[in-house]
């Protein structure tokens, strides 16, 4: 075995160098700071009094020492380099590195403001004037003028619908006259919510912008809701040869359902009987997890302000040109904030608007570093952009091949591609515009921003210290458990050769002491004690209880509610109460007695102390061998690498 090295050097002043800092050097390769080191011990020894004192710190540095030529061996062996691997540490670096990358403040706006929404659903139709992509100062004014231009008509009293209908450039208005439905949050994009949301109901907001354009948005009710709802739902179609009949088959259809739910009929009977939507057919119309805009808009008026048990009237859809009865079945509540937190992230990080919780941040950042733009290459980019279109191309390799100039440059090291920005500008192109250089300039700040974000997230173990090491830790973590699972934890379950070897040399470890067989015989008649104990007694003598005996004794003492069960155990002393009771001794022992009932407990044999066998201690065996397994691991690498620790460092540790 290899001797560690220990390099004794002269006290040294209290501040280390960061010339000479290095506490740890494996192999003259593998390097090892103080500070991680100090790190690591103070987060594994905060509660001793003497956690500082020379006799603790020395005796951690050798299971530090053991931990880091774990972790070493693990990257010699490559496991470092396992797509599992750097996957794993990657998602928990991003999750890691989330709140260095938004500004906390708008992050938990949005949160908040996300989960107060929840309870709201709002019900809203909308009229639309479409922007082009890259809209000139002209278009803008165009549109909001003209959408100023249909507030003011719906404010003297023309219809909403009527104009939705002639004027909105949502392709769906004509059928829907710009109705939408009810929607909660995170369900339409950031600026039409906001606008839904802070309108009050009956009136129309001033013009609100989006990426589609320029919208009007009337909300005409808003509702309080809890949370999901789960109902049963049954329809019945209207046949063209009812319509403009008073009383039509469809109408009498839905009355008989209503009244047949009211005579106590239960739902799920009616809905089998009287649906005719075959798709909710098989699950009793039952709707789980229900939440506004799944259905249209009357069903969801009805259904979320109706009681658990209740029936509604039969009402009519011109939607579906169909009758309807909802009975609701149960109302589901949603979470406190904080259990709804890690879901509305989630969401929240899905949305377009999720880059405003990085935008503050971003612009912050632009002010602190020095950033270029190329113009040359920001030129070609907007001419490759232009000859893609004409040519009708995608990307492709050899498009990126002649973009890879800079278009962008921050602090003069991190260089952002022409190809890149190409990329980008291709994706919120959403249709065909003549003005290229418009519609780039118009992206430019949002690119610069991500970029920028990209740029702060790529030197964070630079700028944040704990954020490094933290991440160095699970990078360590990882490949310990793993080389861990595949040389010692696994071996020791695989290896019954090795197992049973160990176990026959260690067998005398694991001792029975004196046990006693027992069977422990338990009756519903203390009133019968004798009599039981007596029919025991010779039924016993066979060495045996026969499984009819209480059949038996029933029928001999005439008593049909006797019952007698038993349970065999085999115990040391100590671990059974009524077995100890009989002081380990053979025979027939009365051990407890009460009004309900009584227990004997017969001894049938003393076994003496024993070596336990490897079936019944497996699992200790196990453990012990994977100990085994691992001294043998670190005494193996301690031989294998070179080993040196800076005395004079760790003083320092020692004196603080």
């Amino acid at each position: 075995m290899k001797k560690i090295v220990l390099a004794f050097i002269l006290f040294l002043p209290h501040l280390i160098s960061a010339q000479n800092n290095i506490i740890l050097t494996i192999d003259n390769d593998k390097k090892v700071t103080i500070d991680e080191f100090k790190r690591i011990y103070l987060k594994n020894n905060t509660k001793s009094d003497e956690s500082m004192s020379r006799k603790a710190i020395e005796e951690y540095l050798e299971l530090f020492i053991n931990f880091k030529l774990k972790v070493y061996e693990a990257e010699k062996l490559g496991l470092n380099q396992r797509k599992t691997f750097t996957e794993e540490l990657k998602k928990y670096r991003d999750q890691l590195a989330e709140p260095f990358l938004v500004d906390q403040n708008t992050s938990e706006q949005l949160y908040k403001e996300a989960y107060d929404r929840m309870f709201k659903a709002v019900r809203a139709s909308h009229i639309l004037f479409q922007l082009p992509p890259s809209p000139k100062p002209s278009d803008t004014l165009a549109a909001y003028n003209k959408a100023m231009e249909i507030k003011g008509r719906i404010e003297k009293g023309e219809q909403f619908y009527m104009l939705a209908m002639k004027y909105s450039q949502d392709p769906s208005a004509k059928s829907n006259l710009g109705e939408l439905g009810y929607f909660s949050a995170m369900r339409m994009v950031y600026p039409f919510e906001n606008a839904a949301f802070n309108t009050p109901v009956g009136q129309i907001s001033n013009p609100v912008q989006t990426q589609f354009g320029y919208h009007l948005v009337k909300v005409s009710d808003v509702m309080d809701i809890e949370g999901p709802i789960d109902v049963h739902f049954i329809v019945v179609r209207e046949k063209k040869e009812d319509a403009g009949k008073e009383i039509n088959t469809a109408l009498a259809k839905i009355n008989t359902a209503y009244d047949s739910l009211k005579a106590g009929m239960a739902i799920e009977r009616a809905v089998r009987l009287y649906t005719e939507d075959q798709n909710s057919l098989a699950n009793n119309g039952l709707l789980s997890n229900y939440e506004p805009g799944r259905m249209f808009p009357e069903f969801d008026s009805i259904a979320f302000r109706m009681e658990p048990g209740t029936i509604s009237k039969p009402f009519y859809s011109r939607y579906n040109a169909a009758w309807f009865i909802i009975y609701m079945k149960t109302k589901h509540k949603h979470p406190a904030y904080a259990e709804s937190l890690e879901q509305i992230k989630r969401k929240v990080s899905r949305m377009p608007h999720s880059y405003l919780r990085s935008k503050t941040l971003a612009i912050k950042l632009l002010s602190e570093y020095k950033t270029t733009r190329d113009q040359k290459a920001f030129d070609v980019v907007v001419d490759s952009l232009r000859q893609m279109h004409i040519d009708k191309k995608t990307f492709s390799a050899d498009i990126a091949k002649h973009l890879q100039n800079p278009v962008f440059t921050i602090n003069d090291t991190f260089h952002v591609s022409q190809y890149e920005f190409l990329k980008f500008a291709e994706s919120k192109l959403k249709i065909q515009t003549d003005d290229l250089k418009t519609f780039c300039e118009a992206n430019w700040q949002e690119f610069v921003e991500k970029a920028v974000i990209r740029y702060e997230d790529k030197n964070l173990h630079l700028k944040y210290q704990d954020f490094a090491f933290t991440v160095k830790e699970y990078h360590d973590g990882i490949l310990l458990f793993n080389i861990t699972d595949s040389l010692v934890w696994q071996k020791a379950s695989n290896d019954t050769t090795g197992l049973r070897e160990f176990y026959n040399k260690t067998a005398d470890k694991y001792k029975w002491n004196e046990r006693a067989e027992s069977l422990i015989i338990t009756s519903n008649k203390p009133g019968l004690q004798k009599k039981i104990a007596k029919a025991l007694s010779a039924e016993l003598k066979k060495g045996v209880l026969s499984d009819d005996f209480e059949a038996k004794l029933q029928k001999q003492l005439m008593d049909s509610t006797i019952t007698v069960k038993s349970e065999k155990v085999i115990t040391e002393k100590g671990q059974n109460q009524f077995v100890d009771k009989t002081n380990f001794k053979k025979g027939l022992h009365l051990v407890n007695t009460d009004t309900n009932e009584i227990k004997w407990c017969w001894v049938s044999n003393i076994i003496p102390p024993s070596n336990k066998k490897l079936n019944e201690v497996r699992g200790l065996v196990t453990a012990e061998y994977q100990n085994e397994l691992e001294k043998q691991w670190i005494q193996s690498l301690r031989e294998k690498y070179k080993i040196q620790v800076d005395k004079s460092v760790l003083e320092q540790l020692i004196q603080e």
